[in-house]
């Protein structure tokens, strides 16, 4: 009868524990499925838009210095996962398409009334052909070839424009796009640095 009893009792137990364990699995498959749902509508800090044959990256403006000595934070931009949605993105379009790739670089500040106000820093990264894209394995390579974040970090923390001295003059070259310079030639006819510098309102452009 004792005998019995303990194997009526050790049977109850095995059933309670195998409840217990599809309790288990349940709680975690729910948990899952709900980390990745949280995951998957959780807003990106970045866009990604096409005008005409320009591609532009609006993301928030990144800083230096604040995270660690020259450490650059990206302000919670995944850079591997914004370059392969450009590939991805680039991926898309046309063969014989050719696209000049932007960065508008996102400021929050507030006013004395207390409302934020946005302001945008473009610049011109670098132009790609659709049909060298997709030569490429995957997004890594394509980054790595650009050299995108390169790019990304020269654009955010450089000045919007550099000056050159030349025999022939002055050249401002603007870094949104390289391919726009402005050539100022003294009209006094001296080339040396001083005399440029010290004749501008003489210039013809």
């Amino acid at each position: 009868m004792m005998q019995k009893r303990t194997i009526q009792n050790t049977a109850i137990m095995m059933k309670n524990c195998r409840q217990h364990s599809a309790y288990n699995l349940i709680w975690l498959a729910a948990s899952i499925m709900l980390a990745l749902c949280v995951s998957c509508n959780k807003e990106k800090p970045y866009s990604l838009s096409i005008q005409d044959n320009r591609l532009y990256i609006t993301m928030p403006h990144p800083t230096i210095g604040i995270v660690g000595v020259n450490e650059i934070s990206w302000r919670g931009v995944d850079l591997d996962e914004l370059t392969n949605d450009i590939y991805t993105t680039l991926k898309k379009q046309h063969l014989s398409d050719i696209y000049s790739i932007y960065v508008k670089f996102e400021t929050t500040s507030t006013d004395k009334y207390g409302n934020e106000e946005k302001s945008y820093k473009e610049a011109f990264l670098f132009e790609v052909p659709v049909e060298e894209v997709k030569k490429y394995k995957d997004s890594k390579y394509f980054g790595n070839s650009y050299d995108l974040i390169g790019k990304l970090r020269e654009a955010a923390f450089t000045n919007n424009a550099s000056i050159e001295l030349s025999p022939d003059g002055i050249s401002v070259k603007f870094h949104e796009d390289t391919r726009d310079t402005i050539k100022a030639i003294p009209s006094n006819g001296d080339f040396s640095g001083d005399s440029i510098l010290n004749n501008y309102e003489g210039w013809d452009l």
